[in-house]
């Protein structure tokens, strides 16, 4: 599914890469397509405009902004539904069009991606596709006081382009080691590492009204678990898993917990180690036990992923562990 969506990316936009790129949308989708121009066509894009939002990621924050910046070499691509298109807005705020003077260009991205789909607006990223052709659920958050557990935090689906960044474009991790997400929610890391071809993988989730929302979607994506599969999903309390964490070698935290709870799992972690001898590797987002894993282990931090995505609280730290001698 991944591959379709890039190439589906890749026929629509890769004939407009002779141009100055100028993105019209919300932050969602405008990081994720942003990224994919980069990567894929190593080009930086002009800038962003949204009269939406004030983020870090809009330069350009009014639709005023079309009398001075948009040349005729740009073409702006609308990530809105085209009710929604750059000009139609423009003229809803009394503005006249005819005054630009500039015959640039507008492509409707999202309607071709996704034509009309009603009241169901879907971002323009890997989640967002899977949502509008599998019908799974998984990117509608889930605040903290709906789910189960003392300590246990909301669900959030992680920002594909870190998983991406950390699981395939890094060296860190082959695609032969065996992944396991803490608080695995709706199934985001794990659907999005079976896409890039991880064959190995588990996961824990505590809220069993989410449990049930992970398994619907893994059966959506047709992708088998907890048989003689490569996929297991746990509905327990992760302090529970002990010995089940030997056969894992990366471990994935999106801040599940509290700190209280997520040192009891991170020393499960540290003694498992102890007891079958290997090198792990943790990917651990919004890091709040960054210290106490350099005080009380082996792990070392060796990269800091996603600043230029989420600001000063979402990135991800990558640490890794050595053999014991």
């Amino acid at each position: 599914m991944l591959k379709i969506f890039y190439e589906i990316l890749d026929n629509l936009l890769k004939k407009y890469m002779n141009k100055n790129i100028i993105l019209y949308g919300v932050n969602e989708s405008v990081v994720f397509v942003r990224e994919f121009i980069l990567n894929r066509y190593h080009k930086k894009i002009k800038f962003v405009m949204d009269r939406w939002k004030n983020e870090e990621c809009s330069q350009i924050i009014h639709l005023l902004g079309l009398y001075y910046a948009v040349d005729e070499n740009d073409v702006i691509i609308n990530l809105y539904p085209l009710e929604n298109t750059p000009l139609s807005e423009f003229e809803d705020m009394g503005e006249d069009k005819e005054k630009l003077k500039k015959d640039f260009l507008i492509v409707e991205l999202y309607d071709l991606i996704y034509g009309n789909t009603g009241k169901k607006i879907f971002p323009i990223t890997f989640y967002g596709w899977l949502e509008y052709k599998k019908s799974i659920n998984i990117t509608n958050t889930i605040r903290r006081k709906d789910v189960r557990g003392i300590g246990s935090h909301g669900y959030y689906a992680t920002n594909f382009i870190m998983l991406n960044e950390m699981f395939s474009k890094k060296n860190y991790v082959d695609k032969k080691s065996n992944v396991f997400d803490f608080g695995c929610g709706k199934g985001a890391n794990i659907i999005t590492l079976y896409e890039l071809g991880y064959l190995n993988i588990g996961g824990v989730e505590y809220t069993k009204k989410i449990f049930e929302t992970l398994k619907d979607n893994l059966t959506k994506m047709e992708i088998k678990f907890n048989q003689e599969q490569c996929v297991n999903i746990y509905l327990d309390n992760a302090i529970n898993l002990v010995n089940e964490l030997d056969d894992y070698d990366v471990f994935i935290f999106f801040n599940p917990f509290s700190y209280e709870v997520t040192q009891k799992v991170l020393n499960n972690i540290f003694e498992s180690i102890d007891r079958y001898n290997r090198e792990v590797k943790l990917f651990y987002i919004e890091p709040i036990c960054h210290n106490y894993i350099l005080q009380n282990s082996s792990f070392k931090l060796i990269d800091v992923i996603g600043k230029n995505i989420g600001g000063t609280t979402y990135y991800a730290n990558v640490y890794a562990s050595e053999l014991n001698n």
